[in-house]
């Protein structure tokens, strides 16, 4: 393989050197451990090759940690002169590591991800929004409930809250780097769509990562979701990878709050053309 990064472990001595010149001349009791290891990166997978000389009375001593493997070498005792004579090399071992991905469907449209089929016209959406933020009232509310995106630090948000003469309310949530139109359902419950800032596969229209429904913990929660890089044809990336968290419901619900979703959007749009 090309590139590896060829790491040489010499115990408790702080003399780099190359390992079989040093097994060759140091007969030093207070080294303990001698190590070489490959890091290698295949085309789905990550491989570590790990050569180490196998010594009288040596333990080998292998730790997992998520996506990475540690190999180390511990002596029962001295080294001393039994390197001159106790020593056997060991052939070169391979350790794969691989994601599984998830099995959780989700729909694909231009690019973006939605956990089921999308609710709303991009443009009106993007209209609604607009009109909101030029004529809604501005208030400074907490990000306190909001499941915001990952990197995203600030404790308080811009929000515009708008009535159409419909009786739909909207209310526009605006920061750093970060949009996101929302529809008043009642009963103090807020459908909220991310427009901005909630990575690369969201965008407008119900249901894409970080769109969530506010004040309404009992019926609703929000999870990671995974998808395949090899199915969804990522180039490069075959594991699987982080499309964002995403609204957990009972399936009727995803469908009941997007059509009122959509339907509000477009009664606003045909209300702002009057």
């Amino acid at each position: 393989m090309d590139n590896n990064i060829v790491i040489d472990k010499i115990g408790s001595s702080n003399k780099p050197n190359n390992w079989m010149t040093f097994l060759k001349k140091m007969h030093k009791p207070n080294h303990s451990s001698i190590n070489k290891v490959h890091s290698c990166m295949g085309s789905n997978h990550s491989v570590l090759v790990h050569k180490t000389l196998v010594m009288t009375n040596t333990i080998l001593l292998v730790f997992f940690t998520s996506n990475m493997f540690m190999f180390d070498l511990a002596s029962a005792g001295g080294i001393g002169d039994a390197l001159a004579d106790d020593i056997s090399v060991m052939d070169d071992v391979e350790v794969t590591g691989t994601r599984e991905s998830s099995d959780r469907a989700y729909s694909k449209e231009n690019g973006k991800r939605f956990i089921t089929n999308p609710y709303g016209e991009t443009k009106s959406i993007l209209a609604v929004a607009s009109e909101i933020k030029a004529k809604g009232k501005l208030k400074r509310v907490s990000t306190r409930g909001m499941k915001m995106p990952q990197g995203y630090v600030g404790r308080y948000i811009n929000r515009y809250k708008h009535t159409f003469d419909s009786g739909n309310t909207f209310s526009y949530y605006e920061g750093e780097g970060f949009g996101a139109l929302g529809f008043h359902l009642g009963e103090g419950r807020i459908v909220l769509d991310v427009l901005d800032g909630g990575g690369p596969f969201s965008a407008p229209k119900l249901w894409g990562p970080y769109d969530q429904v506010l004040g309404d913990k009992g019926n609703s929660s929000m999870e990671l979701m995974m998808a395949d890089g090899n199915k969804d044809g990522m180039g490069l990336l075959k594991a699987s990878y982080a499309i964002g968290y995403t609204a957990v419901m009972a399936e009727e619900d995803y469908s009941s709050i997007g059509n009122d979703y959509g339907n509000a959007i477009n009664d606003a749009v045909t209300n702002m053309g009057k």
